[in-house]
């Protein structure tokens, strides 16, 4: 069979390693963007209090590293850029993108293997720091697994108001993803080993479009901006017997999944007919 891209072997290995790309780096983005909240929120925490900029810049990092491990799988990190790339594979010129020639399928590894990584690393995140979730109050563990809006009222109103700042934050995400990989040529970098100089360049300005959609668009929600990374570490929450635990909050869970998801559609469309 020929996929079009760099093999590594047969069809199970090509997938299997796919699969382990995605997950690794997935489960340290989480490890060490969920890692800079807790830093900053959990009691007896030596960075307790350090503020909106360490968890701004901290998540910034966190995609960093998450990327340069997963540059094989070609670093999504996220279902929402996934969604994008996966439209996106609609062009006639669609590169080095893992969802072309047929592949569309793939979208599953990507999802399994985001979740899997997920849930391992607030796993491992929740060992780190348990003498200090032991410290701290319900909304505080909450916090550090998955995002809550600013403006604590419920209503219709302010669902909406939420949803859509979670779209607009995604749909900035995605679009300044989509354009850092067009102008640098990686397409993703899709099914290689080895890491040039232009891949770097995507992944440092992945690390700032990250900060700085925090910085300008995050206050409202507290940024998911990413239906995986806030729903994988909500069903640890809601499972694991923390101490101190409260409510996983299930009545706000679908604002910041379906906010990505459609900004991460709307942004896959623009871009694809940014490539035309």
């Amino acid at each position: 069979m020929s996929w079009g891209f760099q093999d590594v072997g047969s069809t199970t290995s090509y997938i299997g390693w796919i699969f382990l790309s995605e997950m690794l780096g997935s489960m340290l983005l989480v490890m060490l963007g969920n890692g800079v909240v807790a830093a900053v929120n959990l009691k007896t925490s030596k960075a307790r209090g350090a503020g909106w900029s360490a968890i701004a810049i901290g998540w910034g990092l966190a995609v960093f590293v998450g990327a340069i491990t997963s540059q094989y799988s070609g670093a999504h990190l996220n279902f929402a850029v996934t969604l994008s790339v996966l439209i996106q594979s609609a062009s006639n010129n669609v590169g080095n993108n893992p969802f072309a020639n047929g592949h569309q399928w793939l979208i599953v590894i990507y999802l399994v293997a985001q979740f899997t990584g997920m849930i391992i690393g607030q796993l491992l995140l929740d060992l780190v720091y348990w003498l200090q979730i032991e410290k701290s109050d319900a909304g505080e563990v909450l916090g550090f697994h998955c995002t809550a809006p600013a403006q604590k009222e419920r209503s219709k109103k302010t669902y909406a108001f939420n949803t859509f700042a979670e779209f607009m934050a995604t749909f900035v995400l995605v679009l300044g993803l989509g354009a850092a990989s067009l102008y640098t040529g990686t397409g993703h970098n899709f099914g290689s080993f080895n890491l040039p100089a232009s891949s770097l360049i995507g992944v440092g300005i992945a690390m700032a479009v990250v900060a700085g959609v925090g910085y300008g668009l995050g206050g409202p929600t507290g940024f998911a901006i990413n239906p995986t990374r806030d729903l994988a570490p909500r069903i640890v929450h809601h499972f694991l017997p923390l101490p101190n635990k409260g409510s996983s909050d299930w009545a706000y869970s679908w604002v910041p999944v379906v906010g990505p998801v459609l900004g991460g559609v709307v942004g896959g469309a623009l871009i694809l007919a940014m490539m035309h």
